[in-house]
């Protein structure tokens, strides 16, 4: 399994000793993971209408910004999100949304630990 967060790769995008760029950062991560109950909430959606394809388009998106943040785990849920809607298992694909759904908070309580 993933480390939850990999400080290296978060830490790309800040300025080192730079605390505006610091807040900054912290401020993007926090959005994106505050908005990731939206886009699953929106998944389910698709889900229940078996609209595999806007699964897995969302699934991708999410997964690469939550590569680009850092955020290992979550990416590679999306991941295996992305691939069980292609495939079009609706059982597996709700297990995903749902286990992503789980990790979201404690992808940010990993992070509020790190401070």
């Amino acid at each position: 399994m993933q480390p939850r967060v990999n400080r290296d790769q978060l830490n790309q995008w800040s300025v080192p000793n730079d605390e505006a760029s610091e807040r900054f950062l912290d401020r993007l991560v926090r959005n994106f993971l505050e908005n990731v109950p939206n886009v699953t909430h929106e998944m389910e959606g698709h889900l229940r209408s078996r609209d595999f394809d806007a699964i897995a388009k969302l699934a991708h998106i999410l997964k690469g910004t939550s590569g680009n943040l850092g955020l290992m785990l979550l990416q590679e849920y999306c991941t295996l999100l992305e691939q069980s809607a292609k495939g079009g298992d609706e059982k597996e694909t709700g297990e995903w949304i749902r286990k992503i759904q789980e990790e979201t908070p404690q992808t940010m309580e990993a992070l509020n630990r790190m401070k």
